[in-house]
């Protein structure tokens, strides 16, 4: 049984470094379900994906969504580096000045979920059956 998409995606997002206060890791998580529901929603953020998790949200803009997306990341790249992301997926993804672009880290994070990488992470084990933050 698979786990669910939200928990998932939670779970790499606070392994990662992302800080649960800011409205960019709500939007990430919800991203991230949407994109494994819908794989080509990755390929057009501004005019689909954005969209969508603005009216999820009930959010101004797009362009909002965005700008809290991008904070979020570039805070936890300016105080973690990201490389977490090679640790998730066991294999060099990421250099360490490299920052992944939004579409980059939701389409990762999609695939961690897809390909249950999750399921050998023994934090997670831990965690299975409680609902994260």
């Amino acid at each position: 049984m698979k786990d669910s998409v939200k928990n998932v995606a939670k779970f790499a997002l606070i392994k990662l470094g992302f800080k649960i206060n800011l409205l960019g890791f709500a939007y990430l998580s919800y991203a991230v379900e949407l994109v494994v529901e819908d794989p080509k929603l990755v390929y057009n953020l501004h005019k689909d994906l954005y969209t969508k998790i603005s009216e999820h949200f009930k959010v101004g803009s797009e362009v909002a969504v965005d700008r809290c997306i991008r904070k979020s990341i570039d805070d936890t790249f300016e105080e973690r580096s990201l490389l977490e992301i090679n640790e998730l997926f066991h294999s060099k993804i990421v250099e360490f000045e490299e920052k992944p672009t939004s579409g980059q880290l939701i389409g990762l994070i999609a695939e961690y979920y897809n390909l249950g990488l999750y399921q050998h992470e023994p934090a997670y084990i831990k965690t299975r059956n409680k609902t994260l933050a």
